[in-house]
């Protein structure tokens, strides 16, 4: 073999081997990817679902659904941004096959661009031939895949067509029509009806198998939590969502959107009515098969049309009977529950949210400071024992902190009680006795006699003390607070924190300042919920559902999504962590004082501008 050949092979089998080692390199990075979103399994059980206590609910959750390792996708090139004009130089240098000479050139027709697949030709500038042309994006179903990627993507993100046209601009690139984007819109949408649908029975099949005493049954009880989100804030929104998530592991097993606003109703049918109501009926009897109004009442009401619509379908569509439902008690969801009465031999019993419950404590009290200023009786204002808004935020605190450290109904009463004694003592009338004892105690008063010492000053030693008048007025508050009916339905000490997750995850995908139509919010919600319930397995889900393919490059940037959300996840859980954010908040609530009472006082108050 002569020499240049000889090194000529020798270089491309080194080039093939380091090739080969880069995409062994990449499977291996998955795969320590994918080892790190799932928990780590007692080692006496060959139960999966059994993960160590002290895991956060995503590492928690990603467990579910951890996937096999992967394999086969090491020689799939990645997609790119590409600079047209860096790529000229890779064919200046090349013979033409035809004259022989070097004067190839990279040239494209813009009248032949679809969307973002660019139209390339490669031409001789000598003998004026084309020597070949390509897209640059392959077609799967007649569609160039990259506009069908960067719709997924703009809907996914929450960017829709005005966000990928400004990408396009900075990028200079071009970009897809917007009736080009609305028609990649209903198809994804149409498809994305399969994915929930995946996604959701999954999500079941996860939930039944957390309930292993009920296994023999093909309907289960389970617990959930409900709460409706709106796209727009008020209370005229034209749309509305409500999800349900099981209680034990955390997954989303339903939703539903509700919509009260039709574009096509809105343009053409409110013409038509105007025109002719004979010809708008006709043309509305066609019409309202797709129709994106589903509601009809108000926007208050969709919640518990929402709850009322799932509660209905839960056993048909799952096998699921929800049995308890925490609530925030805003809407009479729970009563539409009970009128509508989907389990004839079951009542389904309401739960509450404990920070919810606290929040009414702080409205009830705003109201009577409000109420009696108005009968001439001052309870709010400066002044010593008056009922403050900082003094209003530490007694919901106190009220909630007694929910949580409390396991009974008589405990949470003391130690709600227990407060509101604490705050109206005074150096005349001490009231501690409900006051946990021990040198630990929270209170100064018991902390001093477990040291056999003099209590100080009420004065100098409480930050929150209450006026008798102000006591007096406050109590039927507190009264009404610890009911043995409202105890009961906290004693659980659950909250609805979850769903003001899913709700976050919803609408950052669908911005609540954008104005869109139920089919891109349909898209948002169910993507949302894919990635709270499954993280980066739902994202390949739902490409797989458009018949887009996932490369290596996908995958490894899911992955690493998961672990950033299951190491912060981690962290939040942490003690240490939970003090330094209270340490923090403090911090920069006593800045935030100290510069207003610099200032003399708030510089901004809405409605207070001199006339």
């Amino acid at each position: 073999m002569p020499a240049k050949a000889f090194t000529a092979n020798t270089k491309a089998r080194t080039r093939l081997s380091r090739k080969h080692q880069t995409a062994a390199a990449r499977e291996a990075r998955l795969n320590h990817l994918k080892q790190a979103t799932t928990p780590k399994t007692s080692a006496t059980t060959s139960n999966p679902s059994i993960v160590e206590p002290t895991v956060s609910a995503s590492k928690r959750k990603l467990s579910f659904f951890s996937e096999e390792n992967i394999t086969g996708m090491g020689m799939a090139m990645p997609s790119t941004f590409v600079c047209l004009e860096s790529l000229k130089s890779l064919f200046i240098n090349l013979q033409c096959s035809s004259c022989g000479t070097q004067n190839l050139n990279l040239t494209h027709d813009p009248k032949k661009n679809s969307g973002l697949a660019i139209y390339l030709q490669v031409f001789c500038t000598t003998c004026q031939e084309v020597k070949g042309d390509t897209f640059t994006s392959p077609k799967s179903d007649k569609i160039h895949t990259v506009n069908r990627q960067v719709v997924a993507a703009s809907l996914a993100t929450g960017m829709g067509h005005a966000g990928l046209v400004k990408f396009s601009e900075i990028m200079n690139a071009p970009v897809l029509h917007k009736k080009s984007f609305g028609q990649h819109t209903k198809f994804v949408f149409s498809q994305s009806v399969g994915y929930v649908n995946q996604m959701l029975k999954e999500s079941a099949s996860t939930v039944r198998a957390a309930y292993p005493e009920q296994s023999n049954k093909h309907v289960i009880d389970i617990d959930v939590s409900y709460d409706g989100t709106w796209q727009t804030r008020g209370h005229s929104s034209k749309y509305g969502v409500g999800c349900i998530i099981e209680n034990k592991t955390g997954l989303v097993v339903d939703y539903h959107v509700l919509s009260k606003h039709c574009h096509v109703c809105a343009k053409t049918g409110n013409f038509l009515k105007l025109e002719d109501p004979v010809k708008y009926q006709l043309w509305y009897n066609a019409h309202k098969q797709s129709c994106d109004i589903n509601h009809f009442g108000s926007s208050g009401s969709m919640e518990q049309q929402a709850a009322v619509i799932m509660w209905s379908r839960s056993v048909e569509k799952n096998g699921f009977r929800y049995k308890s439902v925490i609530s925030d008690g805003d809407t009479n969801t729970i009563k539409a529950i009970h009128e509508q009465n989907p389990y004839p031999d079951l009542v389904v019993e309401k739960r509450e949210c404990l920070n919810h419950v606290s929040k009414r404590l702080g409205t009830a009290l705003r109201n009577v400071v409000d109420t009696k200023k108005k009968q001439k009786i001052t309870l709010g204002g400066n002044g010593k024992g008056k009922l403050t808004q900082p003094k209003i935020n530490k007694l919901q605190k106190y009220f909630t902190k007694a929910l949580r450290s409390s396991t009974t109904i008589p405990q949470m009463r003391k130690a709600i009680w227990a407060t509101f004694y604490h705050c109206t003592s005074s150096d005349d009338n001490p009231m501690h006795s409900d006051c946990p004892a021990g040198k630990s105690s929270w209170c100064f008063y018991q902390r001093a006699l477990a040291r056999n010492q003099p209590a100080g000053s009420h004065e100098k030693e409480m930050t929150t003390f209450l006026s008798p008048l102000v006591a007096e007025h406050i109590r039927p508050v507190f009264e009404r607070m610890t009911q043995d009916e409202l105890l009961q339905r906290c004693i659980l000490g659950q909250t609805q924190n979850v769903n003001e997750s899913i709700h976050a995850l919803i609408w950052s995908r669908c911005p609540k300042h954008l104005f869109v139509g139920r089919k891109r919010l349909e898209v948002s919600v169910g993507v949302g919920v894919g990635e709270f319930n499954m993280g980066s397995k739902a994202s390949q889900l739902f490409l797989s559902h458009l018949n887009i393919k996932t490369g290596i490059q996908s995958k490894s940037l899911g992955l690493k999504r998961d672990c950033n959300r299951i190491s912060k996840a981690q962290r939040c859980i942490e003690k240490n962590e939970t003090k330094r954010r209270l340490s923090r908040k403090q911090a920069e609530e006593r800045e935030r004082q100290r510069i207003e009472q610099q200032e003399g006082g708030p510089q901004y108050i809405p409605g207070g501008a001199d006339i």
